[in-house]
């Protein structure tokens, strides 16, 4: 007797649109990648920030911002101090919301903020966010009206926790993504049987 091979060009795509879909609700970054002008989101769990070598000569204050309110971290010529935030909903941090550092450069007076650069005086993106793997993300700022060099390497803060550019699913968007799993295993177990009645 003769076994057919099994026809799996329905589950196939059924399966990769699924894989895809879960990549898309994850939370936390994969892999090491960087952005610029890009709003970023805080996930949950407790935040770290260590203050790395500036390659500047102003020295700035750094901050979390929290909506109109604000969180002293460090300053820029803190090197290597590390400052824990055990649970950030104890400064009005919580999962789901915008993350976003800033700093104040205190010789020149400007402010300038994580995210796109229509919310800086200048107009111009001021911080590059390098995502790498473990739920660690450095930080680094241009200090210089208008971008400076754009090395962003004036002010650098690295954080370990789980913050992300992708926001936290809705659960309208998780539940049609558990919706499509008994779809996946219906239809397989089609193929199986449409495979037994041709054997």
């Amino acid at each position: 007797m003769r076994i057919l091979p099994r026809n799996y060009s329905i589950v196939r795509p059924v399966l990769f649109a699924i894989i895809l879909s879960f990549v898309g609700f994850r939370t936390t970054p994969i892999g090491a990648y960087t952005v610029v002008d890009h709003d970023v989101y805080y996930h949950g769990g407790s935040l770290q920030f260590r203050i790395l070598v500036p390659d500047a000569a102003y020295n700035s204050q750094i901050f979390l911002l929290i909506d109109s309110s604000s969180f002293f971290i460090a300053n820029s010529k803190d090197i290597g101090l590390l400052v824990n935030l055990a649970d950030p909903s104890t400064v009005g941090l919580n999962p789901g919301d915008e993350f976003t550092l800033g700093i104040h450069v205190t010789p020149t007076g400007y402010y300038f903020r994580m995210g796109e650069g229509s919310s800086n005086p200048d107009g111009v993106a001021h911080a590059r966010v390098n995502y790498l793997p473990d739920h660690l993300t450095l930080v680094g700022f241009e200090d210089i009206f208008g971008g400076g060099d754009f090395d962003y390497n004036d002010v650098r803060v690295q954080v370990a926790g789980d913050i992300g550019v992708g926001q936290i699913p809705e659960p309208s968007a998780m539940l049609l993504f558990a919706m499509g799993l008994p779809l996946m295993a219906l239809l397989r177990s089609r193929i199986h049987l449409s495979d037994r009645k041709r054997a």
